[in-house]
C-alpha cells in the first residue's frame, strides 16, 4: 500500500471514503490489538479517557492523555491499552476511513502511529462526527466535509507552529496541562531569557505565560465538562489544579459560572 505523509493530503486529488465515527466503551486496562494482522483502514483516535499507551511494533510507546488525538495508518501493526478509572462513560472516539487517489487505489497515511498537534476544539470536532455518523441516514458528506476541517486544521496548525517559537510553547502547555509548567522551563523551550520571554509572550497572545496557562486550563475543562462524565474532582486532576475548590475558583473567575452550571447548561 502507498504511503503518503499529512503534508500531502490537500496537495493532490485525494478523496476520504468509507468514513466511520463512534465512540469507545473502554474499561480501566482493556485494550485491543493490530499484532496478527495490519489495520485495514486510516483512523484517528480522540483520547477521553485518563490515558492510552499505544505500543507500535518495532517502536517506542506513544503515550496519549485526555484531549490527544493519534493518527494510526493503515498497515500498522500495535497495541494499545486504556486507563479510564471512572468506567462511566466512552473513553475514546475513533473515525475510521480510506484514502482514495484519483486512480482509485487505497493509500496510508505514513509508516507509524503519530501524536498529534493538541487543540482545544478537537474534542467538540469528534463528538460532532460521532453524533452525525449515529444520527444520520446518509452521513458520508457530511463526514468528509468534518475530516477535511479537521485536516485543514492540522495543516495550519502545523504552519504556524513552524512560524514562531512562542506558537512552540503555546503547543507544549496546550499538550502538558495536567503537568507542572515553570516559566523557566517554558522561556528555555523558547529559547529565551526569562525577561525577554514575558514579554514575547505577552505580545504574541495578549496574556502573561500563567493568564494562557490558567485560560487553556478552563478551555480544557469546558471540553472535558462537554465530552464525559467525570466529576469535578476528577477534571481537576487531569488538568493538574492543586484542588477541587481552586478549579471552580478560576473556572468562575474566567466563565462567570460554576464548573457544575456550566455542566448543566450543555
Amino acid at each position: 500500500m502507498e504511503k503518503v505523509q499529512l503534508i500531502q493530503v490537500f496537495q493532490k486529488e485525494y478523496l476520504f471514503c468509507n468514513i466511520v465515527a463512534f465512540n469507545q466503551y473502554w474499561k480501566n486496562g482493556e485494550s485491543y490489538q493490530y499484532l496478527t494482522s495490519p489495520r485495514p483502514n486510516n483512523g484517528l483516535i480522540y483520547i477521553s479517557c485518563q490515558k492510552a499507551v499505544f505500543y507500535p511494533e518495532g517502536e517506542k510507546p506513544i503515550v496519549a492523555s485526555a484531549g490527544d488525538v493519534v493518527l494510526l495508518p493503515a498497515g500498522s501493526y500495535y497495541r494499545v491499552t486504556f486507563t479510564n478509572d471512572t468506567d462511566a462513560q466512552y473513553a475514546s472516539i475513533l473515525v475510521n476511513f480510506d484514502l482514495i487517489n484519483e486512480s482509485g487505489e487505497k493509500l496510508s497515511l505514513g509508516e507509524t502511529l503519530q501524536l498529534l498537534p493538541q487543540k482545544m476544539e478537537w474534542g467538540e470536532a469528534f463528538a460532532r462526527m460521532a453524533y452525525i455518523y449515529r444520527s444520520r441516514i446518509y452521513p458520508h458528506l457530511e463526514l468528509q466535509s468534518e475530516l477535511c476541517r479537521f485536516f485543514l486544521g492540522l495543516q495550519k496548525q502545523s504552519n504556524r507552529k513552524a512560524l514562531s517559537p512562542i506558537t512552540r510553547v503555546q503547543d507544549h502547555i496546550d499538550r502538558h496541562l495536567s503537568q507542572p509548567l515553570s516559566l523557566p522551563e517554558l522561556a528555555k523551550l523558547a529559547g529565551m531569557s526569562e525577561t525577554v520571554f514575558r514579554r514575547h509572550f505577552k505580545q504574541h497572545t495578549g496574556k502573561s505565560p500563567i493568564a494562557y496557562i490558567l485560560s487553556a486550563k478552563v478551555q480544557k475543562a469546558k471540553e472535558l465538562l462537554y465530552i464525559q462524565d467525570l466529576t469535578l474532582d476528577e477534571v481537576s486532576e487531569v488538568l493538574g489544579f492543586c484542588d477541587t475548590a481552586y478549579f471552580c475558583k478560576v473556572f468562575k473567575k474566567q466563565t462567570g459560572i460554576t464548573p457544575t452550571q456550566y455542566r448543566t447548561q450543555k
